[in-house]
């Protein structure tokens, strides 16, 4: 019986924790697509640096519950996420009015737009991934 137990309540932690991301990358994937869908290159750009990844951070920790698949495909999301964050600075400079935000000069939006386009690649695959894993367990929300 405490097997049992045991396997339910590491079913539960996995449940929770894709439910977890799924919510926040679909966050970051949709905000991604607003910005791709709003963007106008001749007047630049001004991004928010803000990093959603609190369920993530919260639950590194424990990502090993989860297969090998959906460990590795939510991994290089948020890597990628952390990476697109760091390279803003490259492209634009860090705006005067707010410091959580960076310019970017219109020169320099088709550029952004790229990058941001190929940010949803593997955002999908980590949400595909988890989503798959939820109805394998038989679970549909």
């Amino acid at each position: 019986m405490p097997v049992l137990r045991r396997n339910d309540e590491r079913e539960h932690e996995r449940r929770a924790i894709r439910v977890a991301l799924l919510a926040e990358l679909k966050i970051n994937r949709d905000a991604l697509q607003k910005n791709l869908d709003e963007k106008n290159g001749t007047k630049g750009a001004l991004v928010l640096t803000d990093r959603m990844d609190g369920a993530y951070l919260a639950f590194l920790p424990r990502i090993g519950v989860l297969s090998e698949d959906e460990v590795n495909k939510v991994m290089l999301a948020y890597l990628t996420l952390l990476t697109y964050n760091a390279n803003l600075f490259f492209i634009g400079t860090q705006d005067t009015t707010s410091p959580r935000h960076v310019r970017v000069p219109p020169d320099k939006v088709n550029w952004l737009m790229r990058i941001q386009k190929n940010l949803l690649e593997p955002i999908d695959q980590a949400i595909n991934v988890l989503e798959k894993g939820q109805k394998r367990k038989g679970v549909t929300h």
